[in-house]
């Protein structure tokens, strides 16, 4: 999935400040471990109210990160345009 340009540039700011992993994966535990998908599922049930609004809350929409992604290109509304311009 396209990008932002701006997301773009915190992900190089994250990468200049913390490196990849010795496997080259961006996130890892503090430990220089693999993140469990215990811990996505964590992650993604809190952010699912703050991205999503009260009535897809309701709904299995947000449970996956591509789902997520796909709620907040359909609160844009504009993304055709934005991607020609990126």
């Amino acid at each position: 999935m396209p990008i932002p340009p701006e997301l773009v540039k915190v992900l190089r700011e994250h990468l200049d400040e913390y490196g990849a992993g010795p496997d080259g994966r961006l996130f890892r535990t503090y430990r220089g471990g693999v993140y469990q998908p215990s811990t996505l599922w964590q992650v993604l049930g809190k952010a699912r109210p703050k991205a999503l609004t009260a009535a897809q809350v309701k709904t299995p929409q947000g449970w996956s990160p591509g789902s997520l992604a796909g709620a907040w290109v359909d609160a844009l509304g504009a993304i055709p345009r934005m991607f020609r311009e990126w």
